[in-house]
């Protein structure tokens, strides 16, 4: 899924996989879908990255889950429009 940032860029929340473990991303593309700055959400477990809007301040909702061991939950990232946290 991605969304239209105020800049005129994309943005789009995926999953990636490193090494066996997965992690949520946010990636950044120009006018001309060329990639630009990658950012990655996770630390252990298996992040996935399910949607991704555009909030009121002009920042950026992720929503993916997170499971670690026989746990998951739900996970809720919001980033400002460049991605920062």
């Amino acid at each position: 899924r991605l969304v239209r940032t105020s800049d005129g860029k994309y943005a789009i929340v995926g999953t990636r996989e490193m090494k066996g473990e997965k992690e949520m991303f946010l990636q950044f593309l120009t006018s001309d879908y060329a990639a630009s700055t990658q950012l990655t959400f996770g630390a252990s477990g298996a992040q996935t990255g399910a949607d991704i809007e555009l909030s009121n301040d002009g920042g950026i909702l992720l929503l993916g889950t997170n499971s670690y061991g026989g746990n998951g939950m739900i996970t809720l990232i919001k980033t400002g429009d460049s991605g920062d946290l």
